[in-house]
């Protein structure tokens, strides 16, 4: 089952000029005929940025310069996780018509999204190099720490998109739960508000793998450290993440074509 799930994503990483491809003609078709085509998203993230950003500072009565850089990369991060959740769980379903029609690697679907939301990602983050520069936030070695965070990111996408997508395409009613399960999520990680706000302990932060995974990208791009916390969390999550999708691509990748 191990040497068939790899074997699969070695043949999908081997189609890699097709899906990088496929990405940038996905995000061209999307904004086809639009002037800034997918800027639009960044230019609504920078709008969301300084408009809720300048609000809670406000209402929380904190300093502009410590606040907004720091809802500014956690809303970016934020955004990545979400979207690449949110489109694993119909990755097999809108993709129905080739599954049928064409042998590709289970895999290549998975590259594909993953590929094209980190595009997104980096074009997002000139969000972030604004808002750096407006506020002069010291940048300093940390910052190859993203380097660690970015692999961390991206193989715990490629395992969440896979066991997603399977289990979404055989239960279709867990589709319409994701949604509702990600604004919670959204609101109880610290994303808009920081852990020293409260005056409690936060004991059950601890156990927020999200938090943790904001965290190892969040703080060298403002200039901190990440903690080994942090690192022994997500290494946790990846490796549990990996054997899980392992199981479950090699069981049940051969029957995506029939729940189709």
């Amino acid at each position: 089952m191990f040497k068939s799930v790899i074997l699969d994503f070695v043949q999908g990483w081997n189609n890699r000029e097709l899906w990088l491809y496929n990405s940038l003609m996905d995000m061209r078709q999307r904004y086809r005929r639009s002037l800034i085509g997918p800027f639009w998203i960044t230019l609504s993230l920078a709008i969301m940025v300084f408009s809720i950003g300048n609000l809670w500072a406000y209402l929380w009565k904190i300093d502009m310069k410590d606040y907004l850089p720091y809802f500014t990369v956690g809303l970016l991060l934020w955004t990545l996780i979400s979207t690449i959740i949110s489109e694993s769980s119909e990755i097999f379903i809108k993709s129905n018509h080739i599954i049928k029609q064409v042998n590709l690697p289970f895999s290549f679907y998975i590259y594909n999204l993953v590929w094209k939301n980190f595009i997104i990602f980096f074009h997002h983050l000139i969000v972030y190099l604004l808002v750096i520069v407006i506020f002069k936030v010291k940048i300093g070695l940390s910052i190859f720490m993203v380097i660690p965070g970015l692999f961390f990111y991206f193989i715990t996408a490629l395992w969440m998109s896979s066991c997603l997508g399977i289990v979404c395409t055989r239960y279709r009613d867990i589709e319409q739960i994701i949604p509702s399960l990600l604004t919670i999520i959204f609101f109880v990680t610290p994303i808009m508000w920081k852990i020293q706000w409260s005056n409690k302990d936060l004991p059950f932060m601890d156990y927020n793998p999200l938090y943790h995974y904001i965290e190892i990208l969040r703080a060298p791009l403002l200039g901190n450290m990440p903690t080994i916390d942090n690192y022994i969390v997500v290494s946790f999550v990846t490796i549990v993440g990996i054997l899980i999708s392992v199981v479950t691509i090699g069981k049940y990748r051969s029957q995506i074509s029939y729940w189709l």
